[in-house]
């Protein structure tokens, strides 16, 4: 998701596509970021998907703005090379135990 201009364009992105959140330097620090993340995150609990949500990002951006972290993460595998640290979950549903990284069961595709 890019956002380069203003904060009414965080209303006109399609949030849960998976991508990264990114904001134009010119616009850092004005809040677009987390308006986009939190919107996603809106729009993931109105999908019933809220309870169980991951992704790969920095750990204290994410966890103080949204409560997302890595505590139950630790177990798991990734496809892919990925810096642990950075591998956050948020939502009662995430699974704490180990396995590998995957789309969610069910999920369409």
């Amino acid at each position: 998701m890019l956002a380069d201009r203003a904060h009414d364009r965080a209303g006109g992105i399609a949030a849960g596509d998976g991508r990264p959140v990114a904001v134009a330097p010119g616009h850092q620090g004005d809040g677009i970021g987390r308006a986009l993340v939190a919107r996603a995150l809106e729009v993931a609990a109105a999908s019933d998907l809220g309870d169980a949500l991951m992704l790969i990002g920095d750990p204290d951006y994410y966890g103080r703005f949204f409560g997302f972290s890595a505590d139950r993460t630790a177990a798991w595998q990734a496809p892919g090379p990925v810096e642990r640290h950075r591998l956050l979950a948020l939502g009662g549903a995430v699974p704490d135990d180990a396995g590998m990284l995957g789309p969610r069961a069910g999920a369409a595709g």
